[in-house]
Formats: structure tokens, C-alpha cells, sequence
């Protein structure tokens, strides 16, 4: 699989056809490609270009969580997603490999000397300052750093990135989101954080009240954001527009738990697109759900809503 210049292998090992020599590795798994994990990425391409040699990223698909404590996490980004954030910083080539047994119970040696050595042959691995790897995650920075002679790469932890005074990482960007503090995570993620869905028809009770919504289901592999009223920037089509947002189950219409729903109301907008692939990002969000006594009620709100963002555009 090709992305413009990134070049993608799954499950890549040496027997393949392909031969890979004297790269520039950087290690992780990078959910949300945040600033933090960029320094890393950073690192390693900047160490390619100034060495006449190859970038590449070793990565997994699935989190290692997946199999450790047998959940399923929420992610930041979908996997297309992180690939495409990886693609932009220039790196040559992205080795994804399935996190199993096998590298559940591989011992951290094995994979310095199997999996790096003798697929890729580095030289120059970059990690951030909290990498682990192998069985029981005994391998370290420390680790990496201890046989980097023998193997002859040089190696690079980079150190934690602090913004605000604050450490910046996946999981408190993951907490920020549920807790819809949306401008603190942007801000670490350096982007706006975004989802992505089809366009499906509703119940068209936005259109009866003059509130026409794009409607589209959460994707519930991505971290959830609180139930609400929030400002986004809409793409279609490669096209931006601004909207007003409601993620929920709609109280003041819906009296059964249904599954929750976003609906965007596009300002300024009034195309067909159902069906057409839609991406929201979230800037703000501007209140929480709220049962409403009646639809005028509602669309006092709705209105008093969209006069909000519109301030915010």
C-alpha cells in the first residue's frame, strides 16, 4: 500500500522479497500523532536526511492493550488516520505489524536482535523517553541504549514534551477529550481532533424546525467526547465549512436510550449529502445536552446556539 511518498508493509520480515538495510527507525505506537510523539518522528527523519538514508516507523495496528488486558482502547485516531498524520512528516517507510502472542511473549532481547536487527539493520532507532517493549515490557530506553554498540545504531530517547507545564501524552489527551476540555487537547495534539463518518439519512425534524442537520453515526472506536452542543469545522468534499454540532440521544425528542447521534447544522449550507463522507473537527464545545420542555423551547436554543459559534468563526 502506497500513500503519496509513504510506502506502507504489513507484517514485514527479512525473508521477504524486499531488503531493508541502514535505517533511520523510530519506535511507537503513536495514538494522535501528538507533539510529543512528532519529536520522535522528528528525530528519526532528521537523522535519515542528514546520513543519506531511509526513515521508517515500527508501529502496531492494534494497541498492545488489545491483548495484555484483553480490551479494547479508545483511540485518538483511527489507524487510516495515524498513517496519514506519519505520512506527513515525511517519513519514507511504515512497517505495521499485528500485535499477537508472539510478540506478547517475545522476550526484549529477541526483539532488539530479531525484529530490528535482522529485519532492518539500523542505524539510528528513536524512541520517546517512555518506550516499552517485549515480555512483561522489560524493555527499555535503557535496554535500547545497552546494545546499541554491540548492533552498532546509535540511539536516541527523546524526553518528554511539556507544554503548559504540563507532560504532554496520549492518555491525558484521551482524558481531556472525554472530559470535552477540546481547546486543552487541540492544543497537544497541534491539530484540531477530528472524526470522520458517512452522511445517513434521520428523522428530517431539523428540516420541519429550519435546522437542517447532516446526520452520521460516532465511530465507537474513537475516544467520546461528552454529550453536547459543540462548534466544528465541517469538510466535504475537500471543502470547509463552519456548523454547530449535537452529539447525543436527543432527550427532548427520543423518550427510548437509542444510539447516539451526531448532527451537524452547516451554516450557510444547503446541499444534498447524503451518503458523502464527512469530517467534523471539534473546536469548542458550547454547552452540555439538555431536555428541553418543548420545540420552541428547542429552537430558542438551537438559535442562541448557532449565534454562539458564529461569534467563535
Amino acid at each position: 500500500m502506497k500513500l503519496n511518498n509513504l510506502k506502507v508493509f504489513y507484517n514485514y520480515y527479512s525473508n521477504n522479497e524486499i531488503q531493508f538495510n541502514n535505517l533511520s527507525l523510530a519506535l511507537g505506537f503513536f495514538d494522535g500523532v501528538h507533539l510529543g510523539h512528532k519529536k520522535v518522528i522528528e528525530n528519526c527523519v532528521e537523522k535519515a536526511k542528514n546520513n543519506n538514508l531511509k526513515s521508517a516507523i515500527i508501529t502496531f495496528i492494534n494497541h498492545p492493550k488489545c491483548i495484555i488486558n484483553n480490551i479494547v482502547p479508545k483511540y485518538i485516531l483511527d489507524f487510516k488516520s495515524r498513517i496519514k498524520h506519519i505520512e506527513e512528516l515525511n517519513v519514507d517507510y511504515c512497517f505495521v505489524y499485528n500485535f499477537d502472542k508472539k510478540f506478547l511473549n517475545l522476550d526484549y532481547y529477541q526483539y532488539i536482535q530479531n525484529i530490528l536487527i535482522n529485519n532492518f539493520h539500523p542505524k539510528f532507532i528513536t524512541t520517546g523517553f517512555n518506550h516499552y517493549f517485549g515480555k512483561n515490557r522489560e524493555g527499555t530506553p535503557e535496554k535500547l541504549k545497552k546494545y546499541s554498540k554491540q548492533f552498532d545504531y546509535t540511539y536516541t530517547k527523546i524526553e518528554q514534551f511539556i507544554l503548559d507545564d504540563i507532560v504532554v501524552s496520549s492518555s491525558l489527551i484521551r482524558e481531556k477529550l472525554t472530559l470535552g476540555e477540546l481547546e486543552s487537547a487541540n492544543k497537544m495534539l497541534s491539530y484540531n481532533f477530528y472524526i470522520e463518518g458517512k452522511i445517513i439519512e434521520g428523522n428530517k425534524l431539523g428540516r420541519t424546525i429550519n435546522f437542517p442537520t447532516a446526520n452520521f453515526l460516532y465511530n465507537q472506536n474513537i475516544v467520546q467526547v461528552p454529550y453536547g452542543v459543540y462548534f466544528v469545522k465541517v469538510f466535504i468534499e475537500n471543502k470547509k465549512y463552519f456548523g454547530v454540532l449535537n452529539f447525543g440521544t436527543k432527550p427532548t425528542i427520543n423518550k427510548l436510550n437509542i444510539e447516539p447521534l451526531c448532527e451537524v447544522h452547516i451554516l450557510d449550507f444547503s446541499q444534498n449529502i447524503y451518503n458523502k463522507r464527512i469530517k467534523v473537527e471539534f473546536i469548542k464545545k458550547i454547552r452540555d445536552e439538555k431536555k428541553f420542555d418543548s420545540l420552541d423551547d428547542l429552537k430558542k436554543q438551537i438559535t442562541l446556539d448557532i449565534k454562539n459559534c458564529k461569534i467563535e468563526i
